[in-house]
């Protein structure tokens, strides 16, 4: 599991420099939040509907695509996270807004 958290760590620091800085000032860990994410294939975090899709594309493009849809929540909700504290960014990555599309 550690090597994926490093797979990811640098992932995100390259692709959202920006808010990876953020991140790494709140004292925010990926392990905090992205291990939740990967361990249930973000089913505790998003609505049915699009862990359905994420888990089809999963089992068709393997597991860097779980990588990706990390990445992918991070940008789409990068203003959000940039505004809020430690406990904030916690709370909301924990449970996504369900008006993703």
């Amino acid at each position: 599991m550690e090597w994926r958290i490093d797979f990811f760590k640098k992932f995100f620091k390259k692709t959202l420099p920006k808010l990876y800085t953020h991140f790494v000032a709140l004292d925010l860990r990926v392990e905090d939040y992205f291990y939740t994410w990967l361990l249930t294939l973000y089913s505790g975090s998003l609505n049915p509907q699009i862990v359905g899709r994420i888990w089809d594309c999963f089992i068709l493009e393997g597991e860097t695509y779980a990588f990706k849809v990390g990445i992918g929540i991070l940008k789409y909700f990068e203003k959000e996270l940039k505004m809020l504290n430690y406990s904030g960014i916690l709370e909301f990555l924990k449970l996504l807004p369900n008006d993703i599309v």
